[in-house]
């Protein structure tokens, strides 16, 4: 630091002052590397993502507005970072900014209050020289941000919160003639109540088909793939397809599965697509909901529609999946959570390492199902079929960390619905993409190649053999060998060697249809050369 300069330094209204000008609450919040990163649109804390950057600088700015949200409220709309989905609906009638504002810590004052002050669609309409009125209050006494916990919202780091109560208990209250009952299964050899089940796989394969048909076997205690379901009310969180074509979809479902109409199906949809919620919020309307109502399965679709985030970060996956386990818990239901693989080489791995992001989401569920697609194009006669069918061949494949992992599902795709493949005829197919794949199909290959030179080499000495007989010759060894490297070459073929010409007319040699019988080569095939 050069002699005679000072640091820099924070600083903060004078206590008991409050900065209720939008101005002067930005410039305050600018003089933190965190609000002059976030405010030029280059906070690293917030992942690229705006959501996530709007409820940082919320954070970090509702100690300056007293804890009043509608002070917040305008400090946020003055801000470089308003944009028109600050505005959006979120549930019943909140909006997106409103959420946020609340979540930051703020209260909003009594609606004389903000009446008296001009309150517009909801929002005080607060200028360069108001002050704060009495009746607003804070939620705590205004005082300045100390270093620390600035420094600590800096680094992406929660201030220090009081150690948690954990309710240790002895092993012995819970073993001998304690030891509690496993809890009752909702889909049998599978999913247990209050369970977790991670789906996943590749892009576009079907997942919410696949999560689609659970649903409705839940809904109405049916088999699922083979496993029976037990009957309960479903939860179904469309976070990613617009609604209009997500209720198309389940019809379309319904009617090719020969299910009868039913305006009382015990199923809930929530459309959500481009509500930008993260997991928090998400989890408390879900509970709102249903704390009272009773649910059984909860379907979230999908997982990165919640990340607040990069997915490949542990330590923002954890928080989603802890919020959603939390809930599960909460609400005493089986939860399934729809994930996508990674993009290349997923087929390689084994099942708990092919989905993508942090290796957070293969440790967390207690049953994985991975659903991947199948090479079946070494069985001709099944793949013809199904592309004349336009089917398509995946594997479901499971890890349960509470039961024995049951053995994988084949299953044909037809675009709407997953149909169980019995024969057996795919059990052996490798999976796309896969090594084995690669080395089935390359083995394929060699072998047609390898069946279309036997092919040419066998029709060469039967030509040998008719010329014998056209000239009068008895088709030895020799003339059979003089013959065929004089016409190889004509026929795409290699000069051979006396002890290969002995090796195709041994008796013990299947790879060619020859023989010698007192001197002469001789045709073993389904018409010899005098027949011909």
């Amino acid at each position: 630091m050069t002699s005679g300069t000072m640091p820099e330094e924070r600083t903060a209204p004078t206590p008991g002052a409050v900065p209720v000008s939008p101005a002067q609450i930005l410039e305050v919040v600018t003089r933190d590397p965190l609000g002059r990163g976030l405010l030029a649109g280059s906070g690293p804390a917030a992942h690229g993502r705006w959501d996530v950057g709007a409820r940082l600088l919320c954070k970090l700015a509702v100690n300056l507005t007293g804890c009043d949200a509608a002070t917040l409220d305008a400090a946020f709309r003055a801000s470089p970072m308003m944009r028109p989905e600050w505005d959006a609906p979120i549930a019943e009638g909140t909006t997106f900014g409103e959420e946020v504002v609340r979540d930051a810590g703020a209260t909003m004052p009594p609606k004389s209050a903000t009446t008296e002050a001009g309150a517009v669609n909801g929002a005080m309409d607060v200028s360069a020289g108001d002050v704060l009125m009495d009746t607003a209050g804070p939620c705590y006494e205004p005082e300045r941000i100390p270093d620390d916990v600035l420094d600590a919202m800096a680094d992406g780091r929660a201030a220090a919160t009081p150690a948690p109560r954990l309710a240790f208990v002895p092993l012995g209250s819970l073993t001998g003639p304690s030891t509690p009952t496993a809890p009752p299964m909702l889909v049998d050899g599978l999913l247990g109540r209050g369970e977790t089940m991670l789906l996943s796989a590749p892009s576009k394969a079907g997942k919410s088909w696949l999560a689609i048909s659970l649903a409705y076997a839940i809904a109405t205690g049916s088999d699922w793939l083979g496993f029976s379901c037990h009957r309960g009310r479903v939860a179904y969180a469309n976070l990613e397809v617009g609604g209009a074509f997500f209720a198309r979809r389940c019809e379309t479902y319904r009617v090719q599965a020969g299910l009868e109409y039913d305006p009382d199906i015990s199923i809930d949809l929530l459309n959500a697509r481009g509500l930008m919620l993260d997991a928090a919020p998400f989890a408390r309307g879900v509970e709102s909901q249903y704390k009272d109502a009773g649910l059984d399965l909860l379907v979230v679709d999908c997982a990165y529609m919640l990340e607040s985030g990069s997915e490949n970060d542990v330590e923002t996956v954890k928080p989603l999946l802890a919020t959603l386990g939390s809930l599960c818990r909460s609400l005493g239901c089986s939860l399934v959570v729809i994930h996508h693989q990674a993009k290349y080489g997923a087929s390689g791995k084994g099942v708990i390492d092919r989905m993508a992001g942090s290796g957070a989401f293969a440790r967390w569920p207690d049953v994985i199902a991975d659903l991947s697609p199948v090479d079946a194009s070494g069985d001709e006669e099944l793949s013809g079929q199904m592309a004349g069918q336009g089917y398509k061949a995946l594997r479901l494949s499971f890890e349960c960390r509470n039961v024995k992992s049951p053995e994988p599902v084949e299953l044909l795709f037809t675009g709407t619905r997953f149909l169980r493949e019995t024969s057996g005829r795919l059990a052996g197919c490798p999976l796309v993409g896969s090594s084995e794949a690669h080395g089935a199909r390359g083995g394929r290959a060699t072998s047609k190649a390898t069946a279309a030179t036997r092919a040419r080499q066998t029709e060469l000495v039967r030509s040998a053999l008719e010329a014998a007989r056209d000239a009068g010759e008895v088709p030895t060894r020799a003339f059979v060998l003089d013959y065929y490297n004089g016409h190889a070459a004509a026929h795409g073929l290699p000069e051979v060697t006396r002890a290969t010409v002995t090796k195709w007319t041994q008796a013990s040699y299947d790879a060619m249809p020859f023989s010698l019988i007192g001197g002469a080569v001789t045709y073993d095939g389904d018409a010899d050369p005098e027949g011909s």
